[in-house]
């Protein structure tokens, strides 16, 4: 004797209940934990060596230097899941609480990082001396340089007039 589907014994089965109860958007989900483990080792960064201490490096790396990166591709993903419909569920939300939480933090990444650049700028003048800025700066204006690079970049090899006179950097 064969069953139908719409039979008791199919009425209740865990497949037959409603999508939006059931299904969890898992690209989403991890991009969102992704994000949200990334800015939480930014602001508060493991002090361990080894592959735990680089695997939180790496992690906090992105939201650490530039958090509005982190938050620009946090919005494009919940957008297009929001398109999608894919924010249906418990999870997504909680997922989604969980990201604007951990977002509060980007003003204190900012923060930090205007902060730092006064001090890496007399650093920099107090170990390379004042003019090491205009030495950089001549250094790469020079055309063998943007040979180079377009030779890495696979560009046209162009011949190039050496560089005269660029003073050392280090």
């Amino acid at each position: 004797m064969r069953m139908r589907e719409g039979s008791s014994v199919f009425r209740n089965a865990p497949w037959t209940t409603p999508r939006r109860l059931t299904s969890m958007p898992i690209g989403y989900m991890s991009a969102v934990g992704i994000a949200a483990a990334g800015m939480l080792l930014a602001l508060v960064p493991l002090r361990r060596s080894g592959r735990l201490g680089k695997l939180s490096w790496f992690v906090g790396a992105v939201p650490n230097e530039s958090p509005f990166v982190a938050f620009y591709w946090v919005l494009a993903l919940t957008l297009l899941a929001l398109a999608q419909g894919d924010l249906d569920t418990p999870v997504a939300w909680a997922g989604l609480g969980l990201v604007c939480v951990s977002f509060v933090g980007a003003p204190v990444l900012v923060r930090r990082s205007l902060q730092a650049r006064p001090a890496l700028e007399e650093a920099l003048d107090a170990d390379l001396g004042p003019s090491w800025r205009s030495r950089l700066e001549s250094a790469y204006s020079c055309p063998k340089v943007f040979a180079r690079l377009s030779r890495v970049l696979g560009r046209s090899r162009r011949k190039t007039r050496s560089c005269v006179g660029i003073a050392s950097v280090h």
